[in-house]
């Protein structure tokens, strides 16, 4: 009708057409006349959305088994409530809802309320985008991970990647793992693989952790031949405490790929921190792996006028001397392995001072650490003493900065085949040696080596997490 039109009984009937998407009792008009009373007829009719039947279950986040009974649904388009209904025994629900997106809300006590958007287009039923999984409250250092996506891909499967460092999988074929070292517990409580998920997985230990605490998480497309990854409508939802941490979208442009890292916890105590994607950690210090035990032996190399190296990403942790009559009876360097490092940075440091006489601390370069020495002489000269040392080989990751973290001294060969080792500081992390004091004075001609007395021992310094790594 024109603007300003006043209808009258006199006037014929008007024709409302209801917009698209929208009918009156199935038709998509109805009419409307004015009565002789200035009522109109047909107040009952309107344009409304179609209703549908949107059914749906609830379950817990770790069982598929339990079915939550008593959790209140609520329904809502653009704002306004629309239907609530509580679940049944089985955990399920119903109502009839008009066509269009509409927002779901589950709660109940004890759970993190849970809001998901539903685009009603036909009837829905159990088992598909309106289901729900509800996470209880977390406890402290508790993080958990629900991934959910649509029909397809068939099966989107959860990885977790981390520990000692970043060598342990949780994933469907190997659903839990405690890292020692991290303190770090991970669980794969469900894997879904015939859509809509969910999969879930629980982090523990978060907050505790000293050593090795990012947690990487990844989703893989298990069937790429289902369809792509970019078209899955993946949604992750991290949850801490009794809310949601932060939630991610899987979005189109990741295409074919395989494999989509979505973000890393730091659970280090005192920086607890959620980054988007895959950080790096910085490089750490970790036990020697190697199967003769973390040593190398030295007791060729000491008997000539060369160098005593270890292996690149090795820095010395310990030494020991199947005698204590001369320098060339050091026979073993034991060493910790560098991690996370892109390479190292070595350096020769001249310790020359010592075989002109000189006593005292030898230091490698502040921020490096020692991975060998150089002897003049050899085992058969009439020269037995350690100042014979006159060159330190000095190697820190590129990454570090030109400092060391906590350091302590520990004492040298006061007797033979003893190892003496750098160890764990006060704060329990592993250290490496970056220096050796020298003192000849008191000491026996017969046992020389022990002129070698103390080791300056330095954990790594304190770092933030590197810029991602891809």
């Amino acid at each position: 009708m024109p603007q300003g039109f006043t209808m009258t009984h006199l006037h014929a009937s008007a024709r409302v057409v209801c917009k698209s998407g929208f009918s009156a009792a199935g038709q998509p008009f109805y009419e409307l006349s004015c009565q002789r009373d200035g009522s109109f007829s047909a107040v009952t009719a309107s344009c409304q959305r179609p209703l549908f039947g949107v059914s749906g279950r609830v379950t817990d986040a770790q069982s598929a088994s339990i079915k939550l009974a008593g959790v209140l649904i609520t329904f809502k388009v653009d704002g306004y409530t629309v239907a609530e209904v509580t679940t049944d025994s089985w955990g399920l629900f119903a109502a009839q809802l008009p066509t269009g997106p509409v927002q779901v809300t589950a709660a109940k006590d004890g759970y993190i309320e849970s809001t998901i958007d539903v685009d009603v287009t036909g009837t829905i039923s159990p088992g598909g985008r309106a289901d729900f999984v509800l996470s209880k409250v977390l406890a402290s250092g508790e993080y958990r991970v629900v991934l959910t996506w649509a029909a397809t891909s068939r099966d989107l499967d959860s990885h977790t990647i981390f520990g000692s460092p970043s060598t342990r999988t949780v994933y469907f074929g190997n659903k839990k793992v405690t890292d020692t070292v991290s303190g770090l517990t991970v669980t794969l409580d469900r894997d879904d693989t015939s859509g809509w998920g969910p999969e879930t997985t629980t982090f523990e230990g978060v907050g505790a952790c000293k050593q090795h605490c990012l947690l990487v998480f990844e989703v893989d497309n298990w069937t790429p031949y289902s369809a792509d990854i970019g078209q899955s409508k993946a949604v992750i939802t991290l949850y801490r405490g009794s809310g949601v941490e932060k939630v991610w979208h899987i979005p189109e442009s990741a295409g074919a790929a395989r494999i989509v890292t979505i973000f890393t916890v730091d659970a280090t105590e005192g920086r607890v921190a959620v980054y988007d994607g895959e950080v790096k950690a910085p490089p750490s210090l970790t036990e020697g792996s190697s199967w003769v035990g973390g040593y190398e032996s030295w007791s060729y190399s000491f008997d000539y006028d060369t160098w005593s190296k270890l292996a690149s990403g090795r820095l010395l942790s310990g030494l020991k001397g199947n005698s204590l009559s001369a320098l060339h009876k050091l026979s073993y360097g034991y060493y910790v392995e560098v991690a996370g490092s892109e390479g190292m940075t070595c350096q020769e440091d001249d310790w020359s001072g010592w075989f002109d006489g000189n006593e005292g601390w030898q230091e490698c370069p502040v921020g490096s650490y020692l991975a060998g020495f150089y002897r003049r002489g050899n085992k058969w000269d009439s020269t037995v003493e350690a100042g014979q040392i006159t060159r330190a080989w000095c190697c820190k990751p590129q990454e570090n900065p030109a400092q060391w973290g906590s350091c302590h001294q520990v004492t040298l060969f006061e007797q033979a085949w003893t190892k003496y080792d750098c160890g764990r500081n006060a704060a329990g992390q592993l250290t490496a040696m970056v220096g050796m004091h020298l003192s000849e004075a008191g000491v026996p001609y017969n046992e020389r080596l022990s002129a070698l007395n103390k080791a300056k021992c330095c954990a790594f310094p304190q770092m933030d997490i590197i810029t991602p790594s891809r």
